[in-house]
This record gives structure tokens, sequence and C-alpha cells, in this order.
């Protein structure tokens, strides 16, 4: 993948570079934003499947999901399964299990949860002392580059 953006960059003129934001984090209210989660509110909403917006999994197979692209690669093969137990296409079971947003879960200070994408295809709060969990980083490029 790094291989390709890096061809793709050089392709690029100084204007076309510019139109590139800087590197971010997705937050969990991008998250729910995706999925047309529309009232999701990090404070004080529960956790949620990405395709359900509820706590009801409806995924139980590979490439089931809607939303497969959010948590694929997430991985460790325990009691629970792959992610692909949840509906992504590709497993990794040498990845994390989750990848953390930038939001913190509640009220500033009420607590060191913050919200991540898990394995199971649902967004999540938990601890940030966590290590199991990653990120992925998010690169916004302008439609008009694709034209």
């Amino acid at each position: 993948m790094e291989e390709v953006a890096g061809k793709f960059m050089k392709k690029m003129n100084k204007e076309q570079k510019k139109k590139i934001s800087e590197l971010d984090i997705i937050s969990a209210r991008e998250v729910a934003e995706i999925v047309g989660y529309s009232g999701f509110n990090p404070i004080n909403n529960a956790w949620f499947y990405l395709d359900s917006k509820n706590q009801t999994r409806t995924n139980t197979s590979a490439g089931t999901s809607n939303y497969a692209w959010l948590f694929d690669n997430l991985g460790w093969n325990d009691s629970d399964g792959t992610c692909v137990n949840y509906g992504c296409n590709y497993s990794d079971t040498t990845n994390s299990l989750g990848y953390w947003t930038k939001t913190p879960y509640g009220n500033a200070g009420a607590g060191s949860n913050v919200w991540y994408v898990n394995r199971h295809g649902n967004l999540f709060s938990s601890l940030a002392s966590i290590t199991v969990n990653g990120v992925r980083p998010v690169i916004t490029i302008s439609k008009s580059l694709f034209n």
C-alpha cells in the first residue's frame, strides 16, 4: 500500500499535493457518519455494530458487511474468531484487534476510555492503555485529482 501511495505522490505536481490534507486519525463521529448513524453522540451512546447501528450482530461470514473496509485486516484468532466471522473481507491474525479513533468516550476528564473500531465490526470504547489496538491514519484526497 505504501508503495502505491508513494508512486501516486511522485506523479503529482505541487498544486495537486497542496490539495491533500494533513494526515489525521478518524473520529468516532466520522465512523458513525460513514455508516449512517446520524444520531450518534460519543459522550453518551453505547457501542454499536457498524451494519446494524445497534448491538445486534447481523454479519457472521466473510464479505457480508457493507463496511468491511473499515475493519478489514484486523486479526487475532481467539475464541471470538477473526474479523471474517463478523463480515470483513480479509483478516490478518498478526495485526491488532482494532484501531483507535481520536474521540474520548464520555465527558472529557471522566476517565481514560477512547472509542475504537474493532475486528467484530463495531465501534466500541476501551481504556486507552490497552496495547492490542493500533492506529489507521486517514488521508483526505480531493476528488478533483481523479478527474
